[in-house]
């Protein structure tokens, strides 16, 4: 099941956090990962598959 649930302010944190540690990982900004994550939810894996390196 889907669904958009608020999110409590632990768990917000901890949410920015871990992007910020793929971020890191990666050596992308946490703007790019966010917008992955984005895509994502909005579009599926196969959409982050795009020849297009960056949104």
């Amino acid at each position: 099941m889907k669904g958009n649930f608020p999110l409590s302010k632990k768990n917000e944190y901890n949410a920015i956090e871990k992007l910020a540690i793929i971020a890191e990982q990666y050596q992308v900004s946490y703007h790019q990962v966010y917008q992955w994550v984005k895509k994502y939810k909005e579009h599926g894996p196969d959409d982050l598959r795009s020849t297009k390196l960056s949104s």
